[in-house]
């Protein structure tokens, strides 16, 4: 595993530098956002002790091809296997650092060695059987985020308020700070499989009443699914609750419009989400037993209370009672576990 020396004078690689040169950005704002993410990676590497070999390097089309702002490749060699973690922004449409705090950055990269860690224990690296979930159902997002969650839940928080951010710039929808970010912990729970006690349609509603505003395109830009309607955490696909295929997810997006524009009733939106399985409450002591098996000790050894703490702080700014009430609930259940 790499460390950095202090003197140590970093330099973009010349695929990185074509890169640049192609989206035409600032080689020195590359720089210095590879700098900060670099600096990210060493301290997560350092306190999970994580010792297989990462590194960071810039590439834009991930974010072309599949509006990824982070993707992660691996290369095997003999008796080793090299991992390589990509961000994608700044790039020639959006021209600034879509997780520009240290902690969202934390949270981002806890995130893929989370993946890592649980596609050894679930798989024992199968690609093929990793492919098929992650390709059809959002269980293994799940996981990854919950057990990054536990290691940066400020960050966490924090990186999905970001993609929020970005779905407002690309959109150019303008929505006000508290719904920006409610809807950022609204999707931050659906992510980690947690309880949402909100009525995720009605939010909606009054988001685009309050501003004035057809969020539709707000709503189709996200450059993640929409979690907001996401089901449970869950162990087994077959023993799922609630919506767990990505197709359903992205149906429910379309169904949520339909309703946003008077095409359906709110009873008739109601039904059709039922119809899919939309399903977001389950039973705490249920999930404090998934969430057991879930757990890995790397994840949980380099966990901190403070941490919790630091992310129940920054969530009193939530003006939705419930929103808010959800979010402390699972911090909450995290921190039986600390």
């Amino acid at each position: 595993m790499r460390r950095f020396q202090k003197n140590f004078i970093m330099m973009l690689s010349i695929s990185e530098r074509a890169a640049v040169a192609v989206e035409g950005v600032d080689e020195n704002l590359i720089l210095g956002v590879k700098r900060d993410w670099e600096k990210s990676l060493g301290q997560v590497l350092e306190d999970l002790d994580f010792k297989k070999e990462i590194y960071i390097e810039y590439n834009p089309l991930i974010w072309h091809f599949s509006k990824y702002p982070i993707g992660i490749r691996a290369y095997s060699s003999i008796g080793n296997i090299i991992t390589i973690i990509e961000f994608s922004t700044p790039n020639r449409r959006i021209p600034f650092d879509i997780f520009s705090s240290f902690e969202s950055k934390r949270a981002v990269i806890a995130h893929e060695i989370a993946h890592i860690l649980d596609d050894q224990r679930s798989y024992s690296m199968n690609y093929k059987k990793m492919a098929y979930e992650a390709q059809n159902y959002i269980s293994r997002e799940q996981r990854a985020e919950l057990l990054a969650f536990f290691y940066e839940p400020l960050g966490i928080i924090k990186s999905n308020h970001s993609l929020i951010k970005v779905a407002s710039y690309i959109s150019s929808t303008d929505i006000g700070g508290h719904y920006m970010l409610g809807y950022g912990v609204l999707e931050a729970l659906g992510r980690l499989g947690m309880n949402r006690t909100i009525k995720i349609p009605l939010f909606f509603e009054k988001m685009g009443e309050d501003h004035g505003v057809d969020i539709s395109g707000l709503l189709r830009s996200h450059i993640t699914y929409p979690y907001s309607f996401a089901g449970l955490l869950s162990l087994s696909i077959k023993n799922s609750i609630g919506i767990l295929k990505i197709s359903d997810l992205i149906l429910c997006r379309e169904k949520l419009i339909s309703y946003l524009k008077g095409e359906l009733n709110f009873q008739e939106l109601d039904n059709e989400l039922k119809k899919m399985g939309y399903h977001t409450k389950m039973d705490e002591e249920k999930l404090i037993e998934i969430m057991e098996q879930i757990l890995i000790p790397e994840i949980l050894d380099a966990s901190s209370s403070n941490h919790m703490k630091k992310a129940k702080k920054y969530i009193t700014k939530l003006r939705f009672p419930k929103l808010k009430n959800d979010m402390q609930n699972a911090i909450r259940l995290c921190e039986k576990f600390l």
